[in-house]
């Protein structure tokens, strides 16, 4: 005699089992269509990505053009901003346009320079000095404090 609270745990194993299995299968369909939903997501923001780094060929260089194109996968705005700055920079550089150079000091015009006062008195203080050490015998540091010290009291003009 069955009794109304009794429970047919194999009756229960198997629907349990069918419907896991049923789910499994949803599942692995679903993880199908995704798959093919992010391949198709890939080659679509591949084509993008080339399609504007072509757009900014003037801007890219050609070894460049990879690097580019991983920025606009992974950062499409912040990329693309920067490649704009890039081309507004070139644009302004290549209109300004550089005037004449000119040399800043022309050689042959100048001519020589007038001996100044200044060379003369170094001159004779480097005299002097040369005198003191032949006659005393000291070194040229020294002797040349002392012919500037004999200048400046007004003995070597």
């Amino acid at each position: 005699m069955a009794d109304e609270n009794t429970i047919d745990y194999l009756t229960l194993c198997e629907e349990l089992s069918a419907r896991v299995a049923e789910l499994e299968a949803a599942l692995s369909e679903e993880q199908d269509k995704n798959a093919v939903l992010v391949q198709q997501v890939v080659e679509a923001e591949d084509n993008i990505a080339n399609r504007e780094v072509e757009s900014f060929a003037d801007v890219i260089d050609a070894e460049d053009k990879e690097f580019f194109r991983e920025r606009l996968i992974e950062n499409r705005e912040a990329t693309l901003g920067l490649l704009n700055r890039m081309r507004t920079r070139k644009a302004v550089v290549t209109e300004v346009a550089a005037p004449a150079a000119k040399p800043l000091h022309n050689r042959a015009a100048a001519g020589d320079p007038a001996p100044r006062k200044d060379d003369e008195q170094s001159a004779k203080l480097r005299n002097r000095a040369q005198e003191i050490v032949k006659r005393d015998g000291c070194g040229y540091m020294v002797a040349f404090r002392r012919a500037e010290v004999e200048f400046s009291k007004g003995k070597g003009e």
